[in-house]
């Protein structure tokens, strides 16, 4: 059973979220049975990883470099069972929250919403990180324009616009990394990764990419009216779970992947510092 828990995390959104979507008059059922599984799965993940007994996952049976493979590490397990929690909190109070008609799409884009957390704390490829941030980004674009007014279409298609010139930064760092190396998979990187000029760019342009998504100060333009032009519920998950998402990769590339990670905790540092005075 502890092998299958890593594919059931990927298979239960596509599952209930395609389920939410074709029965939305069942949105609200479908978004609270899919919130209680996607939570015991993490928990039951966390469990597993706390007494070593899931590692990883290859898909397929192809181990690196011809598969994709998914690790379960501590951190990143801790932080999607997190995710999972808030995201059965957010669930159950926009079951009372709001109207029909924004539960009809609340619940399936926020279900694949999670789908995009699976993929970003898991998978230790780093082409197939691309498509968890497609899938994170392009579902928050639709939650954060749910209140259907000027203000929220206006700032979602801001939102829409930032977003998409992030991941078109991000996957032209990740071809970069390819052409040179020839690997996607994190493990695999990590030994032959150098301190070139090939390789500063391609960790500019992709944490850069993170950069925006993140909201880090001065690529925060998008945020603020994104918030507070979104509902409740959507203004929740956006401001606890979406933004860090993209943190963590941050977080993820600094200590396993480049050697350039006491550069970019100082960046990180001094637009923190900017921004508090700002």
């Amino acid at each position: 059973m502890s092998n299958l828990i890593i594919p059931l995390l990927l298979i239960a959104p596509l599952l209930f979220g395609a389920l939410a979507f074709a029965f939305y008059k069942k949105a609200t059922l479908f978004g609270l049975l899919f919130a209680a599984l996607f939570l015991a799965l993490c928990v039951s993940l966390f469990y597993g990883v706390a007494n070593n007994a899931i590692e990883a996952y290859s898909f397929g049976s192809y181990a690196p470099p011809l598969g994709i493979s998914y690790e379960a590490l501590p951190f990143g397990t801790l932080v999607l069972l997190l995710s999972a929690f808030i995201l059965f909190v957010v669930f159950i109070y926009s079951a009372f929250y709001l109207n029909a008609a924004q539960k009809a799409l609340f619940y399936p884009l926020s279900i694949f919403l999670s789908l995009g957390f699976v993929i970003i704390y898991l998978s230790r490829d780093i082409f197939n990180i691309y498509i968890g941030l497609e899938i994170i980004g392009l579902s928050a674009v639709g939650l954060s324009a749910l209140k259907k007014c000027e203000q929220s279409i206006h700032a979602a298609l801001i939102y829409l616009f930032a977003t998409l010139v992030a991941s078109g930064l991000y996957l032209l760092g990740v071809a970069i990394i390819y052409a040179k190396y020839s690997l996607l998979d994190i493990s695999l990187l990590a030994p032959l990764i150098e301190d070139d000029f090939t390789t500063l760019v391609a960790f500019t342009l992709m944490c850069g990419a993170l950069l925006i998504k993140t909201a880090v100060f001065p690529f925060s333009f998008w945020l603020p009216n994104a918030h507070a032009n979104a509902l409740t519920p959507v203004s929740a998950l956006l401001s606890s779970v979406v933004i860090k998402t993209t943190f963590y990769l941050l977080y993820l590339f600094g200590t396993t992947l480049f050697v350039f990670a006491t550069t970019l905790y100082t960046l990180l540092g001094v637009l923190g510092v900017v921004a508090i005075f700002y």
